[in-house]
């Protein structure tokens, strides 16, 4: 059997390449006043869920015609 586990953590690197994503999430961070780890996720769940939505709306409106 494989017990071996997932890393309960990683790391991300801050450039000049990614500095204005950095800064929409530190601007999310501060808004929810929660780390920056978890507004990541939060970012990621949320975008997801739009993802899903605009699907449903999608289908919705092509059995609307």
């Amino acid at each position: 059997m494989n017990n071996t586990k997932e890393p309960r953590s990683f790391c991300l690197s801050k450039s000049k390449r990614n500095a204005i994503d950095w800064d929409i999430i530190e601007s999310h961070s501060n808004v929810w006043n929660i780390p920056t780890s978890q507004t990541i996720f939060r970012i990621v769940r949320e975008y997801n869920q739009m993802k899903k939505w605009a699907m449903y709306n999608m289908h919705r409106e092509q059995n609307e015609q």
